[in-house]
């Protein structure tokens, strides 16, 4: 018994010296450290205290267990809730320069029903307007056989500004830490004009009866922003008033979109802001692949605040997750909170009706830098095997260092071989060059598929046939890169189908031969 006493006394004395050795919150002593619990938010980026910020930046965070986390931000502490998203990234477009930024991340796990709140973190912005330096925003990084790399990013000057101008040369890639010869891996960086882009925004108008008096200066910011938008963006536009009503769904005619604009009228003395957001917010997901790559935006146009109550702010803010948002509010009764948590991208605060246009065409000038900010680098790895790399991509000048000077990531080479120059039709695991002959049945329609390689630009191919009379051969309408060659003549003819790939100057001929089945 006395031992036991002993034991425990010991153990009691121990346990206190180690809580007064304490240094910090996160030790006992300099050399015990306390687990951090993984379901609670932790290691922030950018991290507690950082000074010295962007403008511009993703928050970033670890965490475990969670469904969805609650983005509480602002340059008051505490800070207010300004997003909800499903990943533990978040962007922050905006900010001021010399001021100090609080955050915090409350995590929620659906399954036990548990929010764990995480600390409040801190970061100050510096005066980055005349300060040189990039931002490489990460949107996807994929493989695609033979051998190729394909880097989907967005580069930024450090006030968030997109930076249209760079050029291959201007990158490098390193794989498993060391650098890919640009030459040898025939590195390229293709932009807005020679990819698969479309570009998506959706316009919200208030035409509540409070804006009666300012309606037609709406309208002309309105065509403002659709008169210098870019070919590629689609513009959705809606009119909200008691409810969202769609005046024209997305289309790229700049008639059809004035029209629509035109003939927005006053509508109803209630103002269904949020459920506007959340209807326009819905319109729209940003995709990146090999084969569509789709950004977007919404401008929401107030001049109050949400008086039906249909919806919440939480609501809003859910489906905005990470999306480009901007806000502009008209007037002295709008609720600038509420419309700096709506606006992701910027919020606008207009009290001179006469202003209005120039603000949308400084708008549409955003939304067009940052489009033309985009880049797609592609390159041949000279890796092979079921294996994972790391890779890295960076700007070697870049003056800026920091986790989002840099597009980290992972590939595996996993069937990788050596490409060669030119078109591929019908490329499989048996075909690795694609096909050079084809037998169809009679009376039966071959599908064919046609991939460029190693060409400058993105490919635009034409299908033709030596003789129509025994193959007929269709282009998609929807997808150049596909043709369907139907079997017309008797069996035992022959012909030769042609796929020009004219904006590389490639050519493949497919001898083809009718049979019976």
């Amino acid at each position: 018994m006395k031992i036991a006493i002993n034991l425990s006394l010991f153990l009691i004395i121990g346990i206190a010296t180690l809580l007064l050795c304490s240094c910090d919150n996160d030790t006992f002593g300099p050399n015990i450290i306390i687990p951090q619990d993984p379901n609670s938010p932790h290691d922030p980026y950018p991290s507690n205290n950082a000074s010295g910020q962007p403008l511009a930046m993703t928050l970033s965070w670890e965490c475990q267990n969670a469904d969805l986390y609650h983005i509480y931000f602002g340059d008051q502490n505490p800070p207010m809730l300004q997003g909800v998203v499903d990943t533990n990234a978040y962007m922050i477009l905006g900010l001021d320069e010399n001021l100090a930024y609080y955050w915090q991340i409350e995590a929620v796990n659906f399954t036990s029903g548990d929010t764990i709140v995480g600390p409040v973190w801190n970061f100050s912005t510096a005066d980055w307007s005349s300060q040189p330096g990039y931002r490489l925003i990460e949107h996807n990084i994929s493989t695609e056989l033979p051998c190729f790399v394909n880097i989907m990013f967005q580069a930024t000057n450090l006030a968030g500004n997109g930076v249209a101008d760079l050029q291959t040369s201007d990158f490098e890639v390193l794989e498993d830490a060391e650098p890919v010869s640009p030459t040898e891996s025939a590195m390229k960086v293709k932009k807005l004009d020679q990819v698969p882009y479309s570009l998506k925004t959706v316009l919200l108008l208030d035409n509540s009866t409070s804006v009666a008096a300012v309606l037609d200066s709406i309208k002309l910011a309105a065509l403002a922003l659709v008169n210098t938008k870019l070919p590629q963006q689609s513009i959705a536009i809606y009119e909200f008033s008691e409810n969202p009503v769609l005046v024209q769904d997305f289309t790229t005619d700049a008639n059809l979109l004035t029209s629509a604009i035109n003939s927005i009228d006053i509508g109803f003395a209630s103002t269904n802001l949020y459920g506007a957001v959340i209807e326009g917010a819905a319109r729209w997901y940003d995709f990146y692949s090999l084969d569509n790559i789709t950004q977007g935006s919404m401008v929401i146009l107030t001049d109050g605040s949400d008086t039906q109550g249909s919806h919440t702010i939480y609501e809003a803010l859910q489906a905005i997750g990470n999306k480009m948002v901007y806000s502009v509010g008209l007037g002295d009764e709008i609720d600038p909170e509420v419309l700096q948590q709506l606006g992701t991208a910027d919020f606008i605060s207009v009290s001179n009706i006469s202003d209005l246009v120039t603000e949308f065409e400084t708008i549409q000038e955003s939304i067009s830098l940052y489009a033309n900010s985009f880049y797609w680098l592609n390159y041949m790895s000279p890796k092979r095997s079921d294996n994972d790399h790391t890779l890295e991509l960076n700007i070697p000048t870049n003056p800026h260092a920091g986790n989002d000077a840099i597009v980290s990531g992972e590939f595996n080479s996993d069937g990788f071989y050596p490409a060669i120059e030119g078109i591929y039709v019908n490329k499989s695991a048996v075909n690795l060059y694609g096909i050079d002959s084809l037998t169809i049945v009679s009376g039966s329609t071959a599908n064919l598929k046609a991939e460029s390689f190693l060409g400058d630009n993105w490919p635009y191919f034409e299908w033709s046939c030596d003789d129509p009379g025994i193959v007929s051969v269709v282009a998609s309408t929807s997808d150049d890169a596909t043709a369907y060659a139907t079997a017309v003549g008797p069996v035992g003819s022959t012909t030769t189908i042609r796929v020009q790939d004219t904006m590389n100057s490639f050519t493949k001929e497919i001898y083809v031969e009718i049979i019976f089945q």
